[in-house]
């Protein structure tokens, strides 16, 4: 026979979102100086992020890029897209056993995406021998990470970590 009644995790699932968003919008508010604010910091963290992956050599940002999300990939100027896919999926599973940062991995197509994948290839002179391409996303939420409450610059702790995880796969 089934549970009848009140069943939290159920409960907890399905409601956490909506109050989580109720919640913070009655605390902070919606303007300029609440959520406003935030969206704008996480703004300046994708501008800081992406000038810091600049610095490292074979990243390629795939630019353009909007809102708080970067995508790059470890590409090798003249090398092959499948060998860009497996140096960038060594980067992926590095971070997955990083317990300091996450990231996630996407994968554009050419049929979908073509006209910036292309660009991206003429950018670096990468052949194009698959139909895909791996990118590492990095979905920049956190508005401390280029605030001045922050004693710890996290940006450029990740970039010292892709500089060795990128050195380990070559």
């Amino acid at each position: 026979m089934p549970a009848v009644g009140f069943r939290p995790s159920r409960v907890r699932v399905r409601g956490a979102g909506a109050c989580a968003t109720w919640l913070s919008n009655r605390v902070l508010g919606l303007g300029p100086e609440g959520y406003g604010r935030i969206l704008h910091k996480g703004l300046l963290a994708r501008e800081k992020m992406a000038a810091a992956l600049r610095s490292v050599p074979d990243i390629l940002l795939a630019e353009p890029s909007d809102l708080n999300l970067v995508g790059f990939c470890l590409a090798k100027p003249g090398e092959s897209l499948s060998e860009v896919n497996r140096r960038t999926s060594g980067l992926v599973a590095h971070f997955e056993s990083c317990p300091g940062f996450s990231v996630s991995r996407t994968s554009l197509g050419l049929v979908s995406h073509g006209r910036l994948l292309r660009a991206l290839a003429k950018e670096r002179g990468i052949r194009l021998n698959e139909d895909d391409w791996v990118l590492i996303r990095l979905v920049l939420m956190n508005p401390f990470l280029v605030s001045r409450e922050m004693s710890v610059d996290i940006i450029a702790e990740f970039v010292l970590e892709l500089r060795a995880a990128a050195a380990k796969v070559g």
